[in-house]
């Protein structure tokens, strides 16, 4: 998902896409922080409801990034691609919790 970021600030948000760019950049780092939240500070111990909780937010976000009516098509690739990788997460950790 960090590269997806990267590629945000690559793809340049000049002027015409700042409000894109801001509501694709938000709608990522507002749920990657809930997903961060969720395992508390330096808890090394696995925690089955952690990770289920974990891949319903990635799910979720994926659902809430794909949503959102994105036009510039550099833009657009990125959000396809952030759509991905949360969907993918979500997926993984849901694997990993079963």
């Amino acid at each position: 998902m960090g590269v997806s970021v990267v590629a945000l600030m690559v793809a340049g948000c000049g002027p015409s896409l700042k409000s894109q760019c801001q509501i694709l950049g938000n709608t990522h780092n507002k749920n990657f922080q809930k997903v961060l939240a969720l395992r508390p500070a330096g808890s090394l111990a696995y925690d089955h409801s952690i990770e289920k909780q974990m891949a319903s937010t990635w799910t979720e976000s994926a659902k809430q990034l794909e949503k959102l009516d994105i036009s510039d098509s550099k833009l657009n690739k990125i959000q396809g691609e952030l759509v991905a990788a949360h969907r993918q997460a979500g997926e993984k950790t849901s694997q990993a919790a079963a």
